[in-house]
């Protein structure tokens, strides 16, 4: 039997994984205290702002509700987004009750075979948004003060989820609808039963959910420790806690910069969700082996766009913030002047692979099968 060929990317994850490794056993101390900050983020923030959500989506998915949004809401989405209807209530459903609800639908909705592959991995890439419920309580209420940065920073990702899948129709154009007469397996009459296995399921999903959000938190604090020993700036730890998990971001940004510049990061952390949530999204769609870097692509551009929208924001409305646990340590416009080059720079690097992606996908096959292009 011929031998798998190694791969670099093989070797990568390998010395990665003993990095890792390495990392938790000289630092157990740390690391122990990010489990127990991850747990309190889970109990506290996540539980209550998520497992309800999640229920009632599983129970409209089984309820068939996704038909309806599709009816009423999801014509002008799809004429718009180029989805079809089960595609635009995938995103109103994702857009409402956040993570990971856009992509279980999605899934339910392909199981189903009510949508294309192609379609599921579009989704993927602009679905999967913190909620509603998590932006405006435990964020704008809780962290900011007031509701109105929560309903602002929810509109900030809505849009910026709308600008990424504008652009996708354009660069790939409208979704292939599947003929009615060409689903297979057509959806049972709901029964009294399905309440309770959307609990069942929900339960689970949050408990994949929780499992990546204290793991990273974990390693997150091992690294801030790491970085305050070289005596980097606050920000730098911020930005690093953030990219890897977003609650733990927000939590660094609200208890160690000043209020605007909090929400600039918080509104990048949101937009971005953070490689935790990639993989999570990533373990509930395991069979359906969707690729991983045009979704990273696609949330780095969302994260971009809101910063800049966050940044607009700020400076025509000029927004008062009464943190608690605000501890501002350094002057704000030269982290402003790092958080504006950044986000350019991000920006930039986003497009200019969008585009030689989209000239790729054109010439090969292989990755037009792969669902990269239409």
């Amino acid at each position: 039997m011929r031998k798998k060929p190694y791969r670099l990317k093989d070797g990568a994850f390998l010395l990665f994984g003993i990095f890792l490794l390495l990392l938790l056993l000289t630092n157990t101390q740390l690391a122990m205290d990010g489990v127990r900050r991850g747990i309190s983020l889970c109990s506290e923030t996540l539980f209550p702002s998520l497992f309800p959500f999640l229920v009632l989506s599983e129970w409209m998915v089984k309820k068939q509700a996704g038909d309806f949004l599709g009816k009423y809401f999801g014509k002008p989405l799809s004429a718009c987004l180029g989805l079809s209807e089960k595609g635009a209530a995938s995103l109103l459903l994702g857009a409402l009750c956040g993570f990971p609800v856009g992509t279980t639908t999605a899934v339910a909705f392909y199981e189903r075979g009510e949508m294309s592959k192609e379609e599921l991995q579009r989704l993927n890439l602009c679905a999967n948004n913190p909620g509603s419920g998590f932006l405006i309580g435990a964020v704008g209420k809780a962290l900011f003060g007031n509701h109105q940065a929560g309903i602002t920073l929810f509109l900030i990702v809505w849009l910026s989820s709308l600008l990424i899948a504008v652009f996708l129709r354009f660069l790939y154009g409208p979704i292939k609808r599947i003929p009615q007469n060409e689903m297979a397996n057509p959806q049972k009459a709901p029964s009294a039963s399905d309440f309770t296995t959307s609990v069942k399921r929900a339960f689970s999903s949050l408990l994949q959910v929780f499992s990546f959000v204290i793991f990273f938190s974990c390693v997150s604090s091992c690294l801030s420790a790491i970085l305050a020993n070289y005596k980097l700036p606050a920000v730098t730890g911020t930005v690093l806690a953030g990219i890897l998990e977003m609650t733990s971001g927000i939590s660094h940004a609200v208890t160690t910069l000043s209020p605007e510049n909090a929400f600039r990061l918080t509104a990048f952390f949101v937009g971005f969700a953070g490689i935790s949530i990639c993989l999570q999204l990533f373990a509930i769609a395991e069979k359906q082996k969707l690729p991983m870097g045009p979704y990273l692509l696609a949330k780095l551009t969302q994260g971009g766009l809101a910063l800049l929208l966050a940044e607009c924001y700020l400076q025509l409305f000029q927004p008062h913030f009464e943190m608690a646990q605000s501890m501002a340590t350094f002057a704000q416009n030269s982290t402003q002047k790092m958080l504006t080059a950044g986000v350019c720079a991000f920006f930039l690097f986003s497009l200019l692979v969008y585009i030689p992606l989209a000239k790729y996908t054109k010439k090969h096959p292989r990755a037009k099968k792969k669902g990269l292009s239409h």
